[in-house]
């Protein structure tokens, strides 16, 4: 498909076209960029149907450095999902997926939200989990409710269009599987919309943030849930979505929102976007910071776009631009600095905005040290959004996957038994960025990030030189990286880079004038550049570690 796009051009290094578009044709809600089957890139999994339809959930696997754009992953159910989240809810190492069941506009009959298990790699192809039928669930979230180290599952209920207020609820994880009640629930009802687990007081556990007409936080203390709300938003404005980050360094949580303005009269309010400041743990009632006045936002999300160090902003709306704010040392423009309309023929209505890194060219590793923390403790790495938690140590041994949690979305996590704690984890220095649509035919759309680091090093096959190949390009953990030539190959040098382009130790052992091996145990998970320099030329190879 043709798309002719409007865009308004700043420091952002955006493309100014969608380098993807999937090829299918659902009402795509929820949206999240993951490693699904551990082959070191990001996947797409996508939550669809909404109000509108009856639709699959889908994984759009990366396979060659971009998301193929036909699923390959679809779940034989097919409801009105919403917004979806991952986290591994049974400790096996792997994402498993839940999708919010909201409810079919004709009739407004509602839809159970559902979870399926993560299976190498490839989810289950029908739910392994359903929740209540009543229940108009637009979003939901995964973290440890009741401080016992294993991930519960917090659903925004409610639906507008119909007068119909509900509860807050979280359901139990037993065992790895969730229990067929709510565990808790919300005191008040209201027009839910989002929710969000965040440790918003800075005291170490995850507190629980509510959107909706009026936005509330409710407060974890000492491992039990607040079930009224101890801090709620002076005004009142239909936000549809909240995320939380620290954009000015301050050490604590501020949040961000998306208001809608879809009912007018009837419910006023002021569609825009907000950042709601945390000073010393306590948000402030009303926004320190407004967008321009829109009429339908409905998507945030935080991210360094331009490579600076600081968190800028990705918003969307309903019938509106894809839209950037950058952030100029700790504040913002009303009016974006980069949007995106499509052109006559297609239609965007954003749901979902994800900053990820789907073509492999900006990835970075840190390991970060985070001293001594006790079971339950909940900690945020310096950057975000981390896109793959690669290792965990405690007390200077390898964790077990049920010893820490994590949320890909929100960037948290928690630590299950007490030690001295280092995590090494990824993240891009320059992210792309992904909008999931809701308005059918159109696709979902991906715009990659044109700004990068110069000391990247690049895959480049041979060329004027004898055949040189690598056996294979991906490789578990443990087996050795063989290098095949035709013809005698007089080898120079032999370096291995990480994907930032930093020269990483390896045991390379030279077999013979035309080929060696490159031991991959002590790698840990990721993409590797696999330097050969010979007498005829240099060739750089791109591999995977799984």
């Amino acid at each position: 498909m043709l798309i002719i796009a409007i865009i308004l051009y700043s420091a952002v290094e955006l493309a100014p076209e969608p380098s993807w578009e999937s090829a299918d044709t659902d009402y795509c809600t929820g949206g999240i960029l993951a490693d699904i089957d551990a082959d070191g890139d990001l996947d797409l999994v996508t939550g669809n149907g909404n109000d509108m339809a009856r639709n699959p959930n889908k994984v759009y696997y990366n396979a060659d450095d971009m998301l193929e754009e036909t699923a390959s992953w679809v779940s034989d159910n097919l409801a009105c999902h919403g917004h979806i989240s991952l986290g591994d809810i049974d400790a096996d190492g792997d994402l498993d997926l839940c999708a919010a069941g909201f409810a079919y506009h004709s009739g407004w009959v509602s839809d159970p939200t559902v979870v399926y298990k993560n299976d190498d790699g490839r989810y289950t192809q029908n739910p392994v989990w359903s929740g209540a039928d009543e229940l108009h669930v637009f979003s939901c979230d995964w973290g440890d409710a009741d401080a016992d180290g294993d991930l519960d599952l917090a659903l925004a209920a409610g639906n507008d269009y119909i007068d119909l207020k509900q509860k807050v609820v979280i359901f139990e994880n037993l065992g790895g599987n969730l229990s067929s009640e709510p565990m808790w629930e919300s005191a008040d009802e209201e027009y839910n919309m989002d929710v969000c687990w965040a440790d918003v007081d800075s005291d170490g556990d995850i507190d629980l943030a509510v959107a909706g007409y009026i936005n509330r936080l409710y407060i974890c203390e000492e491992g039990t849930l607040n079930t009224q709300p101890s801090w709620k938003c002076a005004d009142s404005n239909a936000t549809i979505q909240i995320a939380f980050a620290d954009f000015e360094k301050d050490g604590d949580l501020d949040m961000l929102t998306a208001s809608n303005n879809q009912f007018g009269a009837n419910r006023p309010g002021e569609s825009r976007v907000r950042i709601y400041r945390n000073n010393d743990g306590e948000l402030t009632t009303t926004p320190y910071w407004e967008s321009k006045l829109w009429s339908n936002q409905s998507c945030v999300a935080w991210g360094d776009v331009d490579g600076d160090g600081d968190l800028d902003i990705a918003a969307g709306g309903w019938w509106e631009p894809l839209s950037v704010y950058e952030n100029k040392n700790g504040s913002f423009d009303a009016d974006p600095n980069w949007t995106w309309t499509p052109g006559s023929g297609s239609s965007l209505v954003c749901e979902q905005v994800i900053w990820a890194e789907v073509n492999n060219d900006n990835w970075t590793m840190e390991t970060e040290d985070f001293g001594f923390l006790e079971s339950g403790d909940v900690v945020y790495p310096s950057v975000m959004p981390i896109l793959d938690v690669v290792e965990v140590k405690i007390g200077g041994s390898a964790a077990t996957t049920a010893d820490y949690l994590w949320n890909p979305a929100s960037s948290w996590i928690q630590i299950n038994k007490p030690g001295g704690v280092e995590v090494t984890y990824r993240y891009s220095k320059y992210p792309d960025l992904l909008v999931t649509n809701w308005n059918a035919p159109t696709g979902n759309f991906l715009f990659l990030n044109e700004a990068g680091d110069t000391n990247v090093i690049a895959e480049n096959p041979s060329q004027g030189f004898p055949d040189v190949r690598l056996e294979k390009t991906v490789y578990r953990q443990g087996e050795k990286v063989l290098l095949l030539t035709e013809q005698e190959l007089q080898i120079k040098e032999v370096a291995l880079y990480d994907i930032t382009g930093r020269r990483i130790r390896a045991s390379i052992q030279h077999l013979s004038s035309n080929g060696f091996e490159l031991e991959t145990s002590e790698l840990i998970r990721g993409i590797y550049m696999l330097q050969v320099k010979t007498q005829q030329g240099q060739v750089n190879f791109k591999l995977q570690v799984m």
